[in-house]
């Protein structure tokens, strides 16, 4: 879900029993809820289906599909899908669903796709089919740090004991140029 508070602090609430690629796809989603201007008289449906049009844009722009499969397919090899779901942390559904928006699949390769899916419930779930190893941090931290020390706003004992990190293992890292 997420909500506005105040109407200028935006929260989004995430399951934590979804797994990684259910949660980025949800974070993106909710996001679009709350940057997307739509009608206030626009149906559920449409809302939705907006929403998880931009999720899938977040997670994979067109340009990038279009690099990694083509701008028009008729037959695709499933481990194409899998390379790309493992790269960029999208699910094969909502890559289907991306590829059918962006008019790469056409109506016939999609259902396929999906009568191929609806065969095993393990199919459904993904089991076995790639895995996205969700490994993303921000190195924001270490950016400002060292800004702070080459600009002289800190001094290296100061970062030191911010970053934990022994001084002499700081002093490796930090090299002025």
């Amino acid at each position: 879900m997420s909500t506005w508070i105040r109407q200028d602090i935006p929260i989004i609430v995430l399951n934590q029993q979804l797994d990684v690629l259910r949660k980025r796809f949800t974070a993106m989603h909710e996001l679009g809820h709350l940057l997307l201007q739509l009608p206030d008289d626009a149906d559920h449906r449409f809302t939705e289906k907006v929403c998880n049009r931009f999720a899938g844009a977040m997670l994979i722009p067109a340009g990038e599909l279009t690099k990694e499969l083509g701008s028009k397919r008729r037959h695709l090899i499933l481990s194409e899908l899998i390379a790309v779901k493992e790269y960029f942390g999208i699910s094969l559904a909502a890559l289907v669903y991306r590829c059918r928006d962006q008019g790469i699949f056409p109506r016939a390769l999609t259902d396929r796709f999906w009568k191929w899916r609806s065969q095993d419930p393990d199919l459904r779930m993904e089991h076995g089919f790639g895995t996205y190893s969700g490994v993303e941090h921000s190195n924001r931290f270490e950016q400002l740090l060292y800004k702070a020390l080459a600009e002289d706003i800190i001094s290296l004992s100061k970062a030191a004991g911010l970053s934990q990190m022994p001084i002499e293992e700081l002093k490796q890292k930090y090299v002025l140029i």
